[in-house]
């Protein structure tokens, strides 16, 4: 159930343009993957890692952009249930169910297998990417995040 409701928020995403809503709808999406990837692999500690590095690289993104447009106002707010409405319509009618729990839980040694390794060292690469980015965007002299040292 809790996976349902991260469709919905994914598609609400490509709908906004203001940088504190696309925060909120983000932190949302990282705290339900959070929670799924907690039913799932029953380690408290991963997802809790997970939901962290969500919300530092939010607040980063966040930061920058209010930077940019501090006084960008909300475009068409009525627009936001019509994908909620979609992908609830979408979910009713199919008769499997999506994204069971009834699975057996996986363990580390599955979510870490030889199988699984391109994904985990491909997200490892978007991370250390993504550090190198903020930290030259910090380094900056001119710009909207200019350090004071």
């Amino acid at each position: 159930m809790i996976l349902l409701l991260i469709l919905p928020l994914s598609i609400i995403l490509l709908q906004l343009h203001h940088p504190l809503s696309l925060a909120l709808t983000v932190i949302f999406t990282a705290l339900l993957s959070a929670i799924s990837i907690l039913m799932l692999t029953r380690a408290s500690w991963f997802s809790y890692i997970l939901f962290l590095i969500f919300i530092g690289g939010i607040l980063i993104l966040f930061t920058y952009i209010a930077s940019l447009a501090p006084n960008s106002k909300t475009v068409n707010p009525y627009i936001l249930p019509i994908p909620l409405l979609s992908t609830a319509l979408l979910f009713s009618f199919s008769p499997t169910s999506y994204f069971s729990f009834s699975q057996p839980m996986l363990t580390f040694k599955t979510l870490f297998s030889l199988t699984l390794s391109p994904t985990t060292i491909i997200l490892t690469m978007f991370l250390l990417i993504t550090l190198l980015v903020i930290a030259q965007l910090v380094k900056m002299p001119e710009g909207p995040l200019q350090s004071s040292m």
